[in-house]
């Protein structure tokens, strides 16, 4: 079977659809994990350790992957060990018997599973022409994101009629699809790219719960900014970032022990997933007119109704809470796009020529941190004292990161839209 590069969908490269059946698998195990843990006896807590674990063991692999890849110039074999980790970590949830046993093996598989992310951009920007960049990046995050929702909505359709474990064989084998074509639909060639030098591009269409950045593309160093404008940012973005965890990680554990059966909670975090889609490409245009502090504040205020909201359906002071909760946090989906486009955009403004791919670094370690912060955090407050206390405490540090956004973070110079997603 020859790839023919002048093979399109839709206009897009053929390629592209390699990683629709491995999308859906990422789609399906991020719910399904914590669903088993639950299943199989674990808490909030062993969830949240799961999250840490996976966050931690990816964010540091990937380094060593990408590195390994350009230093044998090779990116279609790093591109296959990712999938087939995607693939080994299902066939081992099939046979899991113990909480405890999918914590590890999810920790284990990460270490192949983070082969794959560092590498797709440097593969995909090697068959753009540069001044395609933005548009083919763009086009193929959208193609993903809502091959992520197809997972979720595959997930609800079979989590009526089969159990966990058999959800994890069928998408095992659904992501086998995509080992199969790729090893035949991508051909492999040197990559001369400097990773450092890689512009940085919008990605994330849906707030993913792996909890980590889509495209590592450099080493990850310990922060060390010299604009204090910058270090204001950071630092307001960790406090977002633990908060947002706070949020996301108890809401699987909040619906099982109200009594919501699995098909339920998928579709929860489905509309979740398309609120994030749907708006997505209208906040360039806003960018554009309010600059980059505006919409990140809209984004995290909007986002702190919404929690103070859920905390109400948990202190059982409105009617149908669960209704409710359920609603208010597919909303909290909407929010995404206001937090993620504009932080990304000042990320992009706000670095001198040549430190975009160092910069970016440095947001992404301090996003990941203050995620897997968050995830054991989390789990702790969940099950020792109580969802309230989580909802609370992410209600307090989004206000604090709100007040630095607004009257602490100035604007960088010629912050506007990125002029993505364009068709």
């Amino acid at each position: 079977m020859q790839y023919d590069e002048k093979r399109t969908i839709s206009g897009m490269p053929l390629w592209y659809a390699i990683y629709i059946p491995y999308k859906i698998g990422q789609a399906v195990i991020s719910t399904i994990i914590p669903m088993l843990i639950l299943s199989l006896g674990g808490t909030g807590t062993k969830v949240g350790l799961a999250t840490m674990l996976f966050s931690l063991v990816t964010m540091t692999f990937a380094v060593v992957w990408g590195k390994l890849s350009d230093a044998r110039e090779l990116r279609k074999p790093f591109i296959l060990i990712g999938i087939g980790g995607t693939i080994l970590c299902l066939l081992l949830m099939y046979v899991s018997t113990t909480h405890l046993y999918v914590i590890i093996c999810y920790a284990l598989c990460a270490v192949l599973m983070a082969a794959e992310p560092p590498i797709t951009p440097v593969y995909l920007l090697r068959n753009a022409h540069k001044s395609e960049w933005d548009r083919a990046l763009s086009r193929f995050n959208t193609l993903c994101g809502w091959a992520w929702v197809s997972g979720l909505g595959l997930g609800a359709v079979l989590v009526y009629a089969v159990s966990l474990h058999t959800i994890a064989l069928v998408t095992a084998a659904i992501v086998g699809l995509s080992l199969f074509t790729a090893h035949f639909w991508m051909p492999d060639a040197p990559v001369y790219l400097m990773r450092p030098r890689i512009a940085i591009i919008v990605s994330q269409v849906v707030e993913r719960r792996r909890f980590l950045p889509n495209y590592v593309l450099h080493l990850p160093r310990l922060p060390h900014i010299r604009s204090s404008n910058n270090r204001l940012f950071f630092l307001a973005s960790l406090i977002l970032y633990v908060g947002t965890n706070l949020i996301y990680l108890p809401v699987i554990p909040y619906l099982t022990d109200q009594g919501l059966a699995n098909s339920s909670i998928f579709v929860v975090i489905i509309a979740n997933s398309i609120g994030s889609a749907v708006v997505y490409e209208r906040i360039a245009p806003l960018i554009s007119r309010r600059g980059c502090i505006a919409p990140l504040v809209t984004g995290v205020i909007g986002r702190l109704i919404l929690i103070l909201v859920m905390a109400a359906c948990v202190l059982g002071v409105v009617p149908a809470p669960v209704v409710v909760f359920s609603a208010a946090f597919c909303l909290v989906g909407v929010t995404w796009p206001f937090i993620y486009l504009p932080s990304i955009s000042f990320v992009t403004h706000a670095a001198t020529e040549g430190t975009q791919g160092a910069l970016m670094g440095k947001y992404n370690f301090v996003t990941t941190f203050g995620l897997m912060t968050g995830s054991l955090l989390a789990g702790y407050l969940y099950d020792n004292v109580s969802f309230i206390a989580s909802l609370l405490g992410a209600a307090v540090l989004l206000v604090l990161s709100s007040a630095v956004f607004h009257r602490s973070v100035r604007e960088p110079a010629a912050c506007q839209s990125l002029n993505i997603l364009q068709p």
